[in-house]
C-alpha cells in the first residue's frame, strides 16, 4: 500500500462517516488486499471501513443510517428528513410544498427554448417536429443554421450536449489540408462535405474531369484519378493480344462464367424453345442456326471455330509467334 494513501483521507466526511486514522491493510479471501479506516458516525459509533466503500459512497454510516430507515421510512432527496410516504414518494410534506411554488418547466416550453440560441456554429431557428425512434424515446428535431449558411436538422439534446456544433464544416477545416498537393493525377481543389466515413474533396484530374474523393483514399492510394488510368492501363495489357480489331485471348472454346450451356456460343431460347448458336470474330456476329438437340448446336459451333477462326489463327501464329 502507497504512503500516501494512509492519510488522504483524515477528517473527510462520507455521508454520516468521518475518516478518523488508517489501521491496517487487510487481505481479503479472494487475495485483494484493501485499506482500512476507522471512522466515527455522527451517532457517535465507531467503525472500520474499507477505503474503496467510502470513496465509492457504498458505505455512509455505521448502519445507523439502514435503521432510521427501516423504521422512520423514506428520506427526504432536499432535507434529508425521514418521513413517511408511499413506495413513489421522494420528497417530505414540507418540501412538497416548497416544490410546488417553485416555477416548473412545462413541455410546452421546450417548443421555443432553443430559439435564437447558439451552439457552436449553429443557431436554432425552430422546433420541427417531435421524432420517436425504434426505441421508443421522443426526441425534438430543430432546424438550425450554420455559420456558413448552410441549414441543418440536429436533435435538440446533440445541441445542449455540445455534440454537434456544425453543419459538418467544423470537421471539414480541422481535416488534413491537402489543397494542391498532387496524387498521382489528382489535384485536391476544395472539401465540399464530411460524413461519418471522412472529408469528401473535390479534385481535378490530368485528362481534365472533375471527380468527388474521400481524404483518406486519396492518402492511401486507392484513388488515383477519375477512372481514365484504370482504362488506360487495362488497353495497355490487351494491346499485345489485339490484332486486327480482334482480341487473340478470346478465340478458344472456354465457356463464360454466365453460360448455361457448358458449351460457348450455345444458348437456350426460352421462347422458341430451342438451342441457338452463334460465333463472334472482328466484333461480327454470325448465326450458325437453330438446334432441338444441343449436341447439334455444339457441333456447328466447332465448326465454325475451324472454318472463321482456322485461317486467322494460323496467320497469326506464323507470324506473331515467330517475332516472340
Amino acid at each position: 500500500m502507497k504512503e500516501k494513501y494512509k492519510h488522504d483521507l483524515e477528517n473527510k466526511k462520507f455521508g454520516r462517516l468521518t475518516a478518523i486514522r488508517f489501521l491496517e491493510v487487510k487481505e481479503l479471501p479472494n487475495g485483494n488486499k484493501v485499506a482500512m479506516w476507522e471512522c466515527l458516525c455522527e451517532c457517535g459509533q465507531l467503525a472500520k471501513v474499507i477505503r474503496a466503500d467510502l470513496t465509492s459512497g457504498h458505505v455512509k454510516s455505521c448502519g445507523c443510517l439502514l435503521i432510521q430507515r427501516e423504521n422512520k421510512g423514506k428520506l427526504c432527496r432536499k432535507c434529508g428528513k425521514a418521513f413517511q410516504g408511499g413506495p413513489n414518494a421522494q420528497y417530505c410534506p414540507e418540501c412538497r410544498i416548497l416544490r410546488k411554488k417553485e416555477p416548473q418547466h412545462k413541455k410546452s416550453d421546450f417548443k421555443h427554448d432553443l430559439e435564437n440560441k447558439k451552439f457552436g456554429k449553429l443557431t436554432a431557428l425552430r422546433l420541427l417536429e417531435i421524432k420517436v425512434k425504434p426505441n421508443g424515446k421522443k426526441v425534438a428535431i430543430w432546424e438550425c443554421q450554420c455559420d456558413c449558411g448552410k441549414v441543418v436538422q440536429v436533435i435538440r439534446g446533440e445541441l445542449t450536449s455540445g455534440h454537434v456544433k456544425s453543419c459538418g464544416c467544423l470537421r471539414s477545416a480541422k481535416a488534413l489540408d491537402i489543397k494542391g498537393k498532387i496524387f498521382t493525377r489528382l489535384t485536391p481543389l476544395y472539401a465540399i462535405d464530411s460524413n461519418k466515413r471522412g472529408v469528401i474533396w473535390r479534385c481535378r484530374c490530368d485528362c481534365g474531369n472533375l471527380v468527388d474523393v474521400y481524404v483518406r483514399n486519396l492518402i492511401t492510394g486507392d484513388t488515383q484519378s477519375c477512372g481514365c488510368l484504370r482504362r488506360e492501363i487495362l488497353i495497355s495489357k490487351m494491346t499485345p493480344y489485339r490484332v486486327e480489331g480482334t482480341n487473340i485471348l478470346m478465340l478458344n472454346d472456354k465457356p463464360f462464367s454466365t453460360n448455361t450451356s457448358g458449351v460457348r456460343g450455345v444458348w437456350w431460347d426460352k421462347r422458341s424453345k430451342v438451342w441457338v448458336a452463334e460465333i463472334i470474330f472482328k466484333r461480327k456476329k454470325y448465326h450458325l442456326g437453330r438446334y432441338d438437340d444441343i449436341a447439334d448446336a455444339a457441333k456447328a459451333r466447332k465448326e465454325a471455330e475451324v472454318f472463321i477462326w482456322g485461317d486467322f489463327l494460323d496467320w497469326y501464329n506464323s507470324i506473331y509467334k515467330k517475332e516472340d
